[in-house]
């Protein structure tokens, strides 16, 4: 229905239950709060750009917050949790429940994990009889909304948001409290109080840089340091994020504001802060390069990134066996270093933050390092800059991890890095914090001016047909068919049991990639000998997209391909892939052939 012309605009603060604190989707019963006095009746949610409730005669703009024009940010409730209030909807409780920033998935299923490993010994006691632990806990598996509930609403009687200053010239002392089993930062002050008091700083001692440690729901440890030094050793905060305050001389004051439970912020007086630099940039360690690149630019940024968060991937630390980059093509999302005995979780993890990304890996050999990282930069068809990164390593790989582009757009590729072949930390922002949602900084130490250097050759691409005549965005990787010893597909059953990637060793132990390769798929390996070819089995599903489903070295028993492809073993094997489709191209010396078959693939574009 249209709205009225006299409706209330509101903005949606974030798709999350100021309540239980987990996320809302779509077709939830839910409730908002239009102002303190008022709540709206409840309604189905959905995820639209412009949520009309007809009753209310309000629209709520589905936008969150972001470059939108409408100030007036509203939370959310489940309405079955709003059903479990016993108490008014305080401001404190409603704080409480906004988070600094959006977690990651992986962070919101631990916090429940977190809920239902401390409800579970509570039902032993509450329920009256005596149950096996599984069921105890698969029966506080389904109370962990109601849990979050009514514990946060518990937690917040008689609190209240408030802030405080403090004095570091005189003794600070710092109160602690703990939310869902995780520490928090409770208060800063200099009095002590009936709660359990830390001395951070003693009285008369200069304070020249203060540590804080924080995730998305607070301020989890702070450190007052009486010299502008680096925070050495092992830190005491996982699953955190690190920025600092540091002065020449000292930092006199400090302003602390509390959501009543936790501590959300700490600030300097304008007054006082002419010297003071506060860090607005966060970084999973507090061991971090201080300049910043751009990729987009190539130029150094510097504090002024309020909100930026940035992680970090091990380069050429040794143990490692690959690297793994998440990318849609114009853009990176995640940078990943595969370790000895490592688990699969990195991929659905991502994969739920980022659906429509390609996992590109790029295998390392014995010995092997990176040598170089550059960036690619272009313009796509929309004018939008569309970024990838090459990396180089000391055996002369080069793997570029973004889609392949016709040479005569292929000039504008830089080296950004030459990493420490004995190991170091490279960091990029993490892909939610920025408004462009993907990487567009990297830091690392020993910064040099970039410097132009032409594509490897083995990424000038000879563009085939489909790849000129098809609007898709296309990815290419090649490998020799020479003394390859063994090969590991990897299968993606939960679509057409579709081949995704193949994982070549050679006798000499070196491996090379071909398509999407990935750990967390089903894999099956087989051996080969010099002499046996190698047979492709391609389909096209209802939508008329090809993909390969059979690696093998005989043909086929049954009549269900319409596309085998039979492969000598010498020459070069290409594999094409877009968000539809997957090609293979044999290059030798009787020609090329490729799996592709019925109509050409532009058709369907």
């Amino acid at each position: 229905m249209r709205p009225r012309e006299d409706a209330l605009h509101l903005c949606v603060a974030d798709r999350r239950c100021r309540l239980c604190q987990f996320d809302i989707e779509e077709d939830d019963s839910v409730v908002a709060r239009i102002n303190p006095q008022r709540l709206s009746a409840p309604w189905e949610y959905a995820e639209v750009l412009n949520m009309y409730n007809e009753v209310e005669n309000v629209v709520f703009h589905g936008c969150f917050g972001q470059r939108c024009s409408k100030q007036n940010l509203v939370p959310f409730f489940h309405a079955e949790c709003l059903s479990l209030r016993s108490h008014d909807l305080s401001d404190a409780l409603i704080a409480a429940g906004e988070y600094t920033f959006d977690p990651h998935r992986y962070e919101q299923q631990q916090r429940a994990d977190r809920v239902r490993g401390l409800l579970a010994p509570r039902l032993r006691g509450n329920l009256g009889i005596r149950l096996p632990d599984e069921v105890l806990t698969m029966i506080a598996g389904l109370l962990i909304r109601e849990c979050a509930t009514v514990t946060a609403q518990e937690r917040s009687i008689g609190t209240e948001i408030s802030g405080n200053s403090v004095d570091l010239l005189r003794g600070v002392y710092v109160t602690y409290t703990t939310v869902e089993g995780i520490r928090y930062v409770k208060g800063i002050g200099n009095w002590k109080s009936e709660d359990q008091q830390v001395l951070a700083s003693k009285d008369g001692h200069a304070v020249q840089k203060i540590w804080i440690a924080e995730d998305y729901r607070g301020i989890r440890f702070v450190k007052f340091c009486s010299e502008n030094t680096e925070l050495s050793g092992p830190t005491p905060m996982k699953d955190s994020w690190w920025r600092a305050i540091s002065a020449p001389c000292s930092i006199n004051r400090i302003n602390v504001k509390t959501d009543g439970l936790k501590l959300r912020d700490i600030s300097v007086p304008e007054e006082t802060n002419t010297d003071v630099n506060v860090e607005h940039i966060s970084w999973t360690s507090p061991d971090h390069p201080n300049r910043i690149l751009n990729l987009e630019t190539l130029e150094n940024s510097d504090d002024c990134l309020k909100g930026l968060r940035m992680i970090s991937f091990d380069c050429n630390v040794e143990g490692t066996t690959g690297y793994t980059v998440v990318t849609d093509g114009e853009a990176i999302t995640w940078i990943h270093a595969h370790g000895p005995d490592e688990s699969a979780e990195f991929y659905p993890e991502m994969e739920a933050e980022y659906p429509l990304g390609f996992f590109i890996y790029m295998p390392l050999d014995d010995g092997e390092f990176i040598t170089e990282i550059c960036r690619r930069y272009l313009l796509d068809p929309g004018s939008d800059p569309s970024i990838c990164l090459v990396f180089i390593t000391n055996k002369g790989r080069a793997t570029q991890f973004g889609t392949t582009r016709p040479p005569n757009s292929l000039n504008n590729l830089e080296r950004i890095l030459k990493p420490s072949p004995n190991g170091s930390k490279v960091f990029f922002n993490a892909w939610n914090s920025v408004d462009d949602e993907k990487v567009k900084y990297l830091a690392f130490d020993n910064p040099e001016s970039p410097v132009p250097r032409a594509l490897p050759l083995s990424l000038i691409p000879d563009p085939p047909h489909f790849m000129t005549e098809s609007k898709d965005l296309w990815f290419k990787s090649s490998c020799s068919l020479e003394r390859i010893v063994e090969m590991t597909f990897c299968r993606d059953i939960s679509y057409s049991n579709t081949i995704i990637g193949v994982l070549f060793t050679y006798e000499d132990g070196h491996r090379e990639c071909l398509g999407r390769f990935r750990f967390d798929k089903t894999l099956e390996t087989i051996r080969v000998d010099q002499t046996s070819d190698i047979h492709i089995g391609s389909l096209r599903n209802m939508f008329k997209c090809l993909y390969v489903t059979e690696f093998g070295l005989s043909p086929p028993h049954t009549q269900v391909f319409r596309s085998w492809m039979k492969v000598s073993r010498t020459g070069t094997l290409e594999w094409w892939w877009s968000f539809r489709h997957s090609v293979v191209r044999h290059i030798s010396a009787e020609g090329i052939t490729s799996n592709i078959f019925g109509p050409p693939l532009h058709l369907y574009d």
